[in-house]
């Protein structure tokens, strides 16, 4: 006597993994998709990892969350050549201080920053 093929059971309703954004869900690609991958999507349908999350992932130099001026998209700090110091450490990561950040950093040599008289090199230009 044959034996008929199991049958795959559908699941009901939405649910995390059915590639369609539910309810609470952050995200979600699908079952095979929901990987954790950076800028994707986790097994939980909550975003992995991402540049703009305030915390600083693997490569990033920077990741000050989502309105932070000293980073651009690519989460690398924007003329890092001028920072007094490297990154700092803490979550999220800030930037040090540099030539151009609208603050004086007198321990530097800084004598402005920013303004009429202030050169690229944060000395009073003599006009």
């Amino acid at each position: 006597m044959a034996t008929a093929a199991a049958t795959p059971t559908a699941r009901a309703g939405p649910y995390c993994g059915d590639g369609i954004k539910n309810g609470t869900e952050a995200c979600d690609f699908g079952t095979a998709n929901n990987t954790g991958a950076y800028g994707g999507c986790t097994n939980t349908c909550t975003l992995a990892p991402y540049c703009g999350d305030g915390i600083k992932n693997g490569t990033e130099q920077c990741d000050c969350g989502n309105s932070a001026s000293d980073m651009n998209p690519a989460c690398t700090v924007l003329n890092n050549q001028n920072n007094y110091g490297p990154v700092s450490a803490p979550t999220p990561a800030r930037r040090p201080p540099y030539c151009g950040d609208g603050i004086v950093e007198s321990s530097f040599g800084e004598q402005c920053d920013g303004g009429n008289q202030c050169n690229a090199m944060c000395k009073m230009s003599i006009q």
